[in-house]
């Protein structure tokens, strides 16, 4: 295998000198795609090997109170906690193949090389239900046969020790960084240092993590440094994206083929085609698009296939912009004018992303989902929950709150499984909600949140 260690060698090199990502969208203006979800600067993937048993016991729950994914690299021959892994899939989180034996590449065989990953991820599949095992990490970080990997794998994890760009130059030797007392990550300046680094060229970061505090596992990281950069990345998320190693790759291959087209564009309907060449049932991760609301849009809605989409506005320079997430060949997206303002005052007018609504965490969930708001100012807020016929469900706050980051618990239990809208709106303590030509004057924001019991 020492070829395939040189090519890795020449990977690197490239990367250094020659990082420019080769595209084969079809974005047609005035549409754009973003590099990471959310039109965020980074991607952040955190990756774990050998099926350590803090990595499920205080990583797990620490990514989940920020509602953050990560990937569980597992040995499937080294007892895994198959009900402990299958409760973190359930919670949006990613199981990957390290092989059944943790084998070494370099010295054994193709065919026992197949072998180890075709076992392993069957057994994966087997034991967890949910999305199928999608990633490879190469134990020992050997890589192994690429045309054997891409058989299985969208993406397989080596360990090159630098930040990848916003494409990898090869998806089966994807560059990680070692963290831990071996590695070269050991302390919370370590892994903002290389957070700076991947803003600053709109990279991706992946961390490779065994052992955590005193669970044997190799190259221990503390748990207190751990949490210290994960607390880092989220009060960045809205710079950074904090997912999967599979999200990200299955994100940049989606990106990457992207075609984004206008089919239709009257008055106060236009209808867009997302698509790309991929394989629908893997490659089913949302995409963020953006564009210009026309000039007598105010606002906009979307939906695709009829389900109703997150629709963010912004100003950006002298135009307003709206934002939302698509899958790929997921239908037909349709955008509607909407007479609803997302101004309440002259300065909210022009940066209206001073007040923000998050994404529920859990979901899905059962019964218990926490959603979570910023406010800059002292606002008068409503937080009400609809079903998808709009018919109001639940009030979970209505009253003035102090500008900073609020939480607020819905408990569902007396409500049937579905789809559901939370709707926040906002507007500063001393001014009154008013109507003009049927515009509502103030901010507001919707998401959608799943029960499922």
């Amino acid at each position: 295998m020492l070829q395939k260690k040189v090519a890795c060698l020449i990977h690197i090199f490239i990367f250094l000198v020659f990082s420019i990502p080769v595209y084969s969208q079809t974005i047609v203006s005035p549409y754009e795609v973003g590099t990471w979800m959310g039109f965020r600067d980074a991607a952040v993937s955190y990756t774990f090997d050998d099926n350590c048993t803090n990595q499920l016991k205080v990583a797990v729950p620490m990514f989940d109170s920020c509602g953050f994914k990560l990937t569980l690299f597992t040995v499937t021959n080294w007892s895994p906690n198959w009900s402990g892994l299958s409760n973190a899939v359930a919670n949006g989180h990613e199981v990957g193949n390290h092989t059944v034996s943790h084998a070494d590449f370099r010295d054994i065989t193709d065919e026992q090389e197949e072998l180890e990953i075709s076992t392993a991820s069957n057994l994966i599949n087997t034991n967890i239900t949910g999305p199928k095992c999608i990633t490879l990490a190469y134990p020992y970080c050997a890589p192994g046969n690429d045309s054997i990997c891409a058989l299985y794998f969208v993406a397989a994890r080596g360990c090159q020790q630098f930040v990848e760009g916003s494409t990898p130059v090869d998806f089966m030797c994807v560059s990680s960084i070692i963290c831990g007392s071996s590695g070269s990550v050991e302390t919370a300046g370590d892994f903002e240092n290389n957070l700076n680094y991947a803003l600053t060229f709109k990279g991706w970061i992946v961390y490779l993590i065994h052992g955590i505090d005193d669970d044997g596992g190799y190259s221990p990281l503390s748990s207190g440094v751990l949490r210290a950069s994960v607390q880092h990345l989220y009060e960045q998320k809205e710079k950074v994206w904090v997912t999967s190693f599979g999200n990200a790759a299955r994100y940049i291959r989606e990106r990457n083929c992207l075609s984004v087209t206008e089919t239709s564009s009257q008055d106060s309907t236009i209808i867009l085609q997302v698509t790309d060449t991929l394989d629908n049932d893997i490659y089913n991760v949302p995409v963020t698009i953006r564009r210009p609301l026309p000039n007598d849009w105010i606002s906009a809605t979307a939906d695709q296939n009829g389900m109703p989409l997150d629709v963010v506005t912004s100003d950006i320079d002298t135009l307003r912009y709206m934002m939302f997430d698509a899958v790929p060949d997921g239908g037909d997206v349709v955008i509607r004018k909407s007479n609803i303002t997302g101004a309440m005052d002259e300065q909210s007018a022009v940066n209206p992303d001073r007040y923000r609504l998050y994404q529920n965490y859990p979901n899905p969930f059962n019964p218990k989902t926490v959603i979570s708001y910023k406010l800059t100012v002292n606002s008068k807020i409503v937080l009400k929950i609809y079903d998808m016929l709009g018919r109001e469900a639940a009030v979970l706050v209505n009253g003035n709150q102090s500008a900073g980051e609020h939480a607020v618990e819905w408990n569902a239990r007396n409500y049937p499984s579905g789809v559901y809208l939370y709707r926040l709106q906002v507007y500063p303590v001393g001014q009154e909600w008013h109507a003009q030509n049927g515009a509502v004057k103030g901010y507001f924001e919707t998401k959608k949140l799943v029960l499922i019991k």
